[in-house]
């Protein structure tokens, strides 16, 4: 959770000369406060679970199960993985699991930039080459039914229409008519924008 407001993290483990800059990086943004550093994955799920960090930061030799443990433990921490050099699929797929990925070349300002954005809910893609990916997600579906949530949960994992037709025994017309609608009440231009996406609460019309 916050103090005064500033954005709470807790750091993983990385080689050793990475995890002290990251560290000082941090350090200067007086907006955000490391609670613990330089984690083993047992000692970090066990200090995820009890202290609710804002935002975790992990090595990307840290496997995806360990991620999913995390939110597991910890729903409301957001992920964010600091990567050599990510290439567009690698972030990409991250985006699609949910996670923010940074480059270890990028601009210290670009890197707390992206911890701020990870706590406020955002996705950020932010490579070695410049590139940059930012997705931000609403927190409600209002009027989402039941059958458009479940065709929003295989957008989020960037299915084709003809995967999310089998997976749900439907005519792939159906899908696209769908995909239509949750673009629509979702405020969003194209399904990319959805590739990631937290599945959101669901708010029944009043009455």
């Amino acid at each position: 959770m916050a103090d005064n407001g500033a954005v709470t993290v807790v750091l993983g483990r990385f080689p050793a000369v990475v995890g002290r800059g990251l560290v000082a990086v941090l350090r200067e943004d007086h907006r955000i406060r490391i609670l613990d550093s330089d984690l083993e994955p047992l000692k970090l799920e066990r200090t995820v679970a009890q202290q609710s960090p804002q935002v975790v930061i992990l090595d990307e030799t840290d496997e995806r199960s360990t991620r999913a443990r995390l939110r597991t433990s910890s729903p409301e921490t957001e992920v964010l993985v600091f990567a050599h050099d990510p290439t567009p699929t690698y972030g990409t797929l991250l985006l699609a699991d949910g996670a923010t990925c940074v480059a270890w070349s990028v601009p210290a300002e670009d890197i707390r930039a992206s911890v701020h954005l990870a706590a406020d809910g955002a996705r950020v893609f932010a490579s070695a080459n410049g590139e940059r990916v930012e997705r931000r997600y609403p927190s409600e579906a209002r009027l989402l039914t039941d059958r458009e949530t479940e065709v929003l949960e295989h957008l989020s994992r960037g299915e084709t229409n003809a995967g999310i037709a089998l997976a749900l025994e439907i005519g792939i017309e159906t899908v696209r008519t769908y995909v239509a609608t949750v673009l629509r009440k979702l405020n969003v231009q194209s399904r990319r924008e959805l590739v990631g996406m937290p599945i959101p609460v669901r708010v029944e019309p009043a009455g």
